[in-house]
């Protein structure tokens, strides 16, 4: 089904468990494996090891979430890469809801009297060796994470499920299409973010938050290379603990 959705991607990987997609699209590339100028995916019914930012896990029930890789070229300057992950967060938000907002710079979220967390990607960059003609250089890997049908028990007041009823794999067909889209109008702008946009999905905008150094203020929005412009700063690393006057959940949610 998904190679019938996706027919211009390479031959796609499954894995029934995998330590992570990532990991193991990371390794498919090393190997000399990739079609060059071609995306690449890797998607798997369960992870053993999945991995979140800074090392944080992911968990998710068997067969109960899209939990898959994407891997393409990324023909811009290399100081616009990290700008990538807010296009394909973007580009999540929109396929999976009017109601899905960005939480700078990488986790999905829905709001049901609470903010819980959907989703998670996670992206970067892959160096090939130089071998055969085209199938070394650069790769820009896309992990992402989406609770499809359930969530950890455990997580339950911290995470969401779409809970549509949709088939995981057709999610991750949209999700798959609708990210290859942005990216390639990102790579035609020459790595320039949809900053419009990206305002009407970002969590938290015009509220006081708490970023992890301890900084605070108002969230007024995006700067033009996709910091977070909080107060009279402009952050470029961390994240979001705590919004709205909120007690922090960033804790509970690193680790969904």
């Amino acid at each position: 089904m998904l190679a019938a959705q996706l027919p211009d991607f390479a031959p796609i990987l499954h894995f029934e468990s995998c330590d992570s997609t990532q990991t193991a699209l990371a390794a498919h590339l090393l190997a000399q494996r990739g079609l060059p100028g071609h995306w690449h995916l890797a998607i798997a019914d369960a992870q053993t090891a999945g991995r979140g930012r800074t090392g944080a896990r992911w968990l998710a029930p068997p067969g109960a979430a899209v939990l898959m890789t994407l891997a393409a070229p990324l023909p811009v300057p290399l100081d616009r890469w990290p700008r990538a992950s807010l296009v394909a967060g973007l580009a999540a938000a929109e396929v999976l809801g009017a109601a899905v907002r960005l939480k700078w710079p990488n986790d999905l979220l829905v709001h049901d009297g609470s903010w819980r967390k959907l989703g998670g990607i996670l992206c970067e960059r892959l160096e090939t060796p130089p071998g055969n003609p085209g199938k070394g250089g650069p790769w820009w890997l896309c992990g992402i994470g989406v609770n499809v049908s359930a969530v950890p028990a455990a997580l339950a007041a911290q995470a969401a499920a779409l809970g549509t009823g949709e088939d995981r794999l057709a999610v991750a067909a949209r999700l798959a299409r609708g990210i290859r889209q942005r990216i390639s109008h990102f790579v035609a702008s020459q790595g320039q973010l949809p900053l419009a946009e990206l305002h009407t999905r970002l969590a938290f905008r015009g509220a006081p938050v708490v970023l992890e150094d301890g900084w605070q203020g108002p969230l007024h929005g995006l700067a033009d290379d996709g910091g977070l412009r909080v107060g009279d700063r402009v952050v470029h690393a961390g994240a979001i603990v705590a919004a709205g006057g909120a007690q922090p959940w960033q804790a509970a949610l690193r680790t969904v």
